[in-house]
């Protein structure tokens, strides 16, 4: 597996995530990339009502690396490279990974699915062939149903 390291870090960020519930689809933040992004830069996670957001860091207030992927102007370049960068991502891999979270259907339970595609991914990027590794990531997913 090519660098299997980061692979770990990333799934252990998104079950982290999937556990606190601060993944949400289409909200850029919370999404998957946003919380690879946010745990990287070392950026909390507000829930505020519905909905979850990044507290500030520095003077930003505001995502930049979604609208630099989908190449909006007013995205600062360098906070936009320094928001992808930090993952260890290239800009192509984190969008097969975002397009991976957000593009399952709606029925059943979307965000576990989004996170199954974006293994998925993952093990595409890091040539993992291991499936008893991806099991085991994925089974890492499955929240405990207390009584």
């Amino acid at each position: 597996m090519k660098k299997e390291e980061l692979y770990n870090k990333t799934v252990d960020i998104l079950v982290q995530a999937y556990l606190n519930d601060t993944l949400q689809h289409l909200n850029c933040y919370a999404c998957a990339v946003g919380n690879m992004i946010a745990a990287n830069l070392g950026i909390k996670m507000i829930k505020e009502d519905t909905m979850i957001k990044w507290e500030d860091y520095g003077d930003k207030k505001q995502v930049n690396w979604f609208n630099g992927l989908r190449g909006l102007s007013y995205a600062s370049h360098e906070e936009f490279k320094k928001e992808i960068e930090s993952t260890g991502y290239s800009i192509v891999e984190i969008d097969k990974i975002e397009k991976a979270f957000e593009g399952v259907p709606e029925e059943g339970d979307k965000m576990f699915n989004g996170l199954m595609a974006v293994i998925d991914v993952l093990d595409e990027i890091h040539e993992n062939q291991d499936t008893l590794v991806t099991a085991a990531q994925k089974e890492r997913f499955k929240k405990e149903i207390v009584c």
